[in-house]
């Protein structure tokens, strides 16, 4: 196993959960103290039927096979009487699949949507209960297609993308969205790659300017996890420990990348211990991306094993770093490009 499976499980893409609902808005009415242990103690009913229904199935399962084994043998024998108990108990192991079919199909997997729209439900409640936060609403059903992460220009060739609980809102009375969302790309004609799997949040900047900015804070090490892949034509003029900005040449990029912006990235904590493996940074004129890597504990929901509300902390806390940034950059400000001839292949 390559070092990236091993500190990001989570590589299976992203796709919307059905939960029967179509646009909600967010409830706000959330207890940051206790929604944890009411998480808790929804999955614990669900996982108790979960655990009941594999049960049953077993048995089920088992008492079908022993009726087979007999119908045959019953079967086989050259004795009409025997051969007759055999029809029947073949015909009972059929009968019993179809009525345990059709008695528990449905059961299982509405408790599991209910569960998880309630833990949804919980979740985004606690990350946009604070007051700059408004008409905030999530649609289930929405997907995020791979022309939009293209276009930030973070990752080249995207094959495809999958994504869940897109939310959309104001923050300061700007428009923004957030979803969970993955990209897998194309080495070679046919071998997958997965070039990101996180948290993806776009918004509006006030900025003027030509060009891009590329920003990676990346963890400590040798450890490669999302790291930005369309660079190619930009400059890199910012390496600082687990931080690298890259920009259009000739572009003032400190009118940006101001020693503001910059504390706030370094405030960022890319570590193992806190869940966020990588974070990258698009800035468009009038444009920001944000890519935030987690492994698997935040990008799945809580199910098997008792919920543990330290992942959601530490989004809660990086997006709130992100949304400090946004209100930052809505500050209008024209930046200036100067027109640079870059040096052609031949003059290399």
């Amino acid at each position: 196993m390559e070092e990236k499976d091993k500190i990001n499980p989570n590589l299976e893409n992203i796709q919307p959960v059905d939960m029967n609902v179509n646009i909600y808005e967010i409830n706000k009415n959330i207890n940051p103290e206790t929604f944890a242990q009411e998480i808790e103690e929804q999955r614990l009913l669900v996982h108790k039927a979960y655990k009941k229904s594999k049960l049953i199935s077993n048995i089920m399962m088992g008492v079908v096979i022993c009726l087979i084994i007999a119908g045959i043998i019953m079967w086989s024998q050259n004795n009409d009487a025997l051969k007759i108990v055999g029809y029947v108990l073949l015909g009972l192991a059929i009968a019993g699949m179809l009525v345990f079919y059709f008695i528990n199909r449905g059961r299982l997997p509405k408790a599991i949507k209910t569960y998880i729209a309630f833990v949804s439900d919980r979740f985004n409640g606690y990350l946009y209960k604070d007051e700059k936060f408004h008409n905030v609403s999530c649609d289930p059903n929405e997907k995020i297609d791979a022309a939009t992460l293209t276009a930030d220009r973070c990752y080249t060739g995207i094959a495809s993308c999958g994504s869940r609980n897109i939310i959309h809102g104001t923050y300061l009375d700007h428009p923004f969205l957030v979803g969970d969302v993955s990209a897998v790309g194309l080495e070679g004609k046919k071998k997958q790659i997965d070039l990101f799997v996180g948290k993806y949040i776009s918004y509006d900047n006030g900025f003027k300017f030509d060009g891009r900015i590329v920003i990676n804070v990346r963890l400590k090490g040798e450890k490669l996890i999302d790291l930005p892949n369309d660079t190619y034509d930009l400059e890199q003029v910012i390496q600082d420990g687990q931080l690298t900005v890259w920009a259009t040449a000739g572009l003032d990029y400190k009118a940006v990348i101001n020693t503001k912006l910059l504390s706030q990235l370094k405030d960022f904590d890319v570590d193992e211990s806190k869940h966020l493996l990588n974070l990258n940074v698009v800035i468009w004129g009038g444009h920001t991306a944000v890519y935030l890597s987690y492994d698997n504990s935040l990008m799945s929901f809580p199910f098997e094993n008792p919920y543990n509300r330290h992942p959601i902390d530490c989004f809660k806390r990086d997006q709130d770093r992100v949304f400090s940034m946004f209100e930052d950059m809505l500050k209008e400000k024209t930046v200036r490009l100067e027109k640079v001839n870059l040096p052609s292949s031949s003059e290399e």
